[in-house]
């Protein structure tokens, strides 16, 4: 009678898909050196990116911090962009943040509106950060691995379904700032 109640064998996870042809076609729509010049991002420096909603559970504000800690080489190289910034208190705080920073790193770090053109970002990156501190499993690492992005990413419960550490992407736990910028020093853009 309980059988068919067994849970050990009866059903199967199905993740959230993405349909690469669609994200392909929105991208195409976009030159990667012009969007690199609209953000003043020359050709041989390097678009660190995060696309999603900005906001506590998604942590952009340690981005904001990492720009601050990066090696001076390695932030004379760097743009990171935020994409998907609303008029809210987290998103003054990451604004905030942003202008605490000295001139050339605070003209090298953007923060985009929510925007349904998140592949116009995508066509012009180089890098993936994600800094979130609760997932399910998100999106945006799929987009990422798309668009063959190297990914430094939060070790958090969706996200480790998707990628392995040291394989596809690098890891750094929730707010620890040193730990991400060594990880995205690692890459072998920074100096």
């Amino acid at each position: 009678l309980f059988a068919k109640w067994q849970t050990k064998v009866n059903y199967y996870t199905i993740h959230n898909g993405l349909e690469r042809e669609r994200l392909e076609l929105n991208m195409s729509k976009w030159q990667r050196e012009r969007v690199r010049q609209s953000l003043g991002v020359a050709a041989e420096e390097k678009l660190i990116l995060s696309v999603g909603t900005v906001g506590e559970r998604k942590g952009q504000l340690d981005l904001a911090l990492a720009m601050e800690k990066l090696s001076g080489a390695s932030a004379e190289q760097a743009h990171i962009v935020l994409v998907g910034a609303k008029d809210d208190a987290y998103g003054a705080r990451v604004r905030a943040e942003r202008e605490r920073l000295p001139e050339e790193r605070r003209r090298r770090f953007h923060i985009i509106p929510e925007t349904p053109e998140a592949a116009k970002y995508y066509t012009a990156a180089d890098i993936f950060a994600f800094c979130s501190r609760n997932e399910s499993f998100p999106r945006v690492i799929l987009e990422a691995m798309a668009c063959h992005l190297p990914i430094v990413t939060t070790p958090v419960h969706g996200v480790v379904e998707q990628v392995v550490e040291e394989e596809n992407a690098l890891f750094s736990q929730p707010g620890a700032i040193e730990a991400l910028v060594r990880q995205l020093e690692r890459l072998p853009w920074a100096a």
